[in-house]
């Protein structure tokens, strides 16, 4: 499966697992829905003061897994997670409103600027189906 084909399968699955380490050391995982890709780069939208930003702050390391349940298969990433700078805040947090209408619902009117957008652009990606004998 080529990464462009892993990408999409991604964008389809609704919510992809994050995982992060907190200050002790001990993993934690969070649902992430709003994101988007461009080109190979993930763009992914959260919440200011979430204890998820202060630990990826203080460790950039994440890893993420999709699993489509439909094609018994998944795509895990592993990489650097990485703040997207103030300047281009806005436009891919525009982007990611454009793809995903119910967060003006979440974060209705001025309630967006708690919005910050990370990226990942450094990752590996690993592709593993259960539909095929042997596993893929």
């Amino acid at each position: 499966m080529t990464i462009e084909e892993c990408i999409k399968k991604l964008m389809k699955i609704d919510s992809l697992q994050f995982a992060t380490v907190d200050k002790n050391g001990a993993p934690q995982i969070r649902v992430i829905s709003a994101r988007i890709f461009n080109n190979t780069t993930m763009y992914f939208l959260t919440a200011k003061g979430k204890s998820f930003v202060k630990e990826m702050e203080n460790n950039r390391n994440i890893a993420i897994i999709g699993f489509d349940e439909k094609e018994n298969d998944m795509v895990r990433i592993t990489g650097i997670v990485e703040k997207v700078s103030e300047e281009e805040q806005l436009k891919w947090r525009n982007k990611i409103y454009e793809t995903y209408p119910y967060l003006e619902n979440v974060y209705p009117n001025e309630t967006k600027n708690i919005n910050v957008i990370y990226k990942i652009e450094n990752y590996n990606m690993e592709y593993f189906t259960l539909s095929t004998p042997p596993i893929t």
